[in-house]
């Protein structure tokens, strides 16, 4: 019997002993002792992002654009810890039945470009900022489509809890224009 087995032993021996209990219990019990102090300890990484959910309405068909442009501002993604970490944005199509109602998911994730680098080192409380751009295909059958993905950041594991944020984009492509559209555009 090696070292590491027989403490673990003399351990339950001596549980048993001070609690009078069964084996049955004391062994789940050094386990769970045993574990918490071997292990390393775990802490969460804590990123926080500026877009909960952003709706985007009337795009027209055949036109790229930009969140900075549209919205005033940029996707910002903000590390919450005394620590560095890593995180990798991509963006994600939900299924059907993750959408919102009235929404169905983004047909092509070709049609999102994210700025710059997709992973991204993030020193202790440090905020980047992303432009997303959005661009409409030429066809004349998404008018009056809605249409939802998202942004998914998300940490690298490692040693610790990898975690992620969901960041929900709505579109909703322009109309059919009416005839007094056409004349006032």
């Amino acid at each position: 019997m090696d070292r590491k087995n027989y403490q673990i032993l003399k351990l339950l021996v001596a549980a048993k002993r001070i609690f009078a209990i069964s084996r049955d219990i004391a062994l789940p019990l050094l386990i769970t002792y045993y574990l918490l102090l071997t292990t390393y300890c775990l802490y969460a990484k804590g990123i926080a992002t500026n877009c909960g959910e952003i709706s985007f309405t009337d795009l027209q068909i055949g036109k790229s654009y930009s969140m900075k442009q549209i919205v005033y501002q940029p996707y910002i993604l903000t590390n919450k810890n005394d620590v560095p970490i890593t995180v990798h944005l991509s963006v994600k199509i939900p299924t059907k039945s993750e959408c919102k109602n009235g929404y169905e998911p983004l047909p092509d994730v070709s049609w999102i470009e994210l700025e710059g680098e997709k992973n991204v080192m993030l020193l202790p409380y440090q905020k980047i900022e992303k432009d997303i751009k959005i661009t409409i295909p030429k066809n004349k059958k998404l008018r009056g489509s809605r249409f939802q993905f998202y942004i998914n950041s998300e940490t690298s594991a490692g040693r610790n809890i990898g975690i992620g944020i969901d960041s929900r984009f709505l579109i909703t492509v322009e109309r059919k224009k009416t005839w007094l559209q056409k004349i006032f555009r």
